[in-house]
């Protein structure tokens, strides 16, 4: 399994010969600093993803004239009624209405919906490595607190929004799961002051609040390859 954040909450799953794009957005804002362009989200065109999630209508999630930028012949999105009304505008997105407790399979992979605060979460389950049999699953919580069933399913690894642990019950939820050994991975937040000014998070502080989860941070538009996974009992850890 392989997983790229693009920026923001953009986050690409591929497990099985199956893609999985959840909530794809572009901000087109940039700044030079230190000779270095940074800021703008963009999303490759050549993803080609089989399935496309959206949790909830928000513009920073929601973007139909980028889901139908990247989305090719074939290619399922999925959201709320929410979201539905919004991809109403461009009627060639294929889209199908989700509620809780819906199951999307495609292929190996099983994408569970879960109830959020802001709209739904998703948690994808398949494959660890092509012809494993051990799985692993990844829960993405778009822009939502961690609610208690989501800590009850022990997802092997969750993408969680920063600010989600100014919520003392997602915070102990969080720690709880870091000590059983989920990898946790901050999303829903930018370095660069000028993408998405109101997610702007200065580094260090970010590190220095989060440090009691000893988190994973991703490098934007890098891929984490989940197959160096080491499992412990039923929740895992980096090697």
């Amino acid at each position: 399994m392989e997983i790229i954040w693009f920026g923001h909450s953009s986050i690409l799953i591929r497990a099985a010969d199956v893609t999985i794009l959840i909530d794809p957005v572009e901000d087109e804002v940039t700044s030079v600093e230190n000779g270095r362009t940074i800021g703008a989200i963009s999303l490759p065109s050549d993803l080609d993803p089989h399935i496309v999630l959206i949790t909830h209508e928000h513009w920073d999630h929601c973007q139909p004239t980028t889901v139908k930028r990247i989305s090719k012949k074939g290619t399922r999105s999925y959201g709320p009624e929410a979201v539905m009304n919004s991809m109403a505008k461009i009627p060639s997105i294929d889209i199908t209405t989700i509620s809780p407790s819906d199951l999307v399979l495609h292929g190996d992979i099983e994408i569970r919906v879960l109830e959020a605060t802001e709209g739904l979460a998703f948690m994808a389950t398949g494959p660890i490595s092509e012809g494993s049999s051990d799985t692993i699953s990844v829960l993405h919580t778009g822009d939502s607190y961690l609610a208690p069933e989501m800590i009850a399913i022990g997802p092997d690894i969750i993408l969680f929004p920063y600010y989600a642990i100014e919520d003392d019950d997602t915070l102990k939820g969080l720690t709880d799961l870091s000590n059983c050994g989920t990898t946790l991975i901050p999303i829903h937040y930018h370095h660069s002051p000028v993408a998405f000014t109101n997610h702007y998070v200065d580094p260090a502080e970010m590190k220095k609040a989060l440090s009691p989860l000893d988190p994973l941070f991703l490098d934007r538009g890098h891929p984490m390859e989940c197959r160096f996974l080491t499992f412990k009992d039923r929740f895992t850890s980096y090697s």
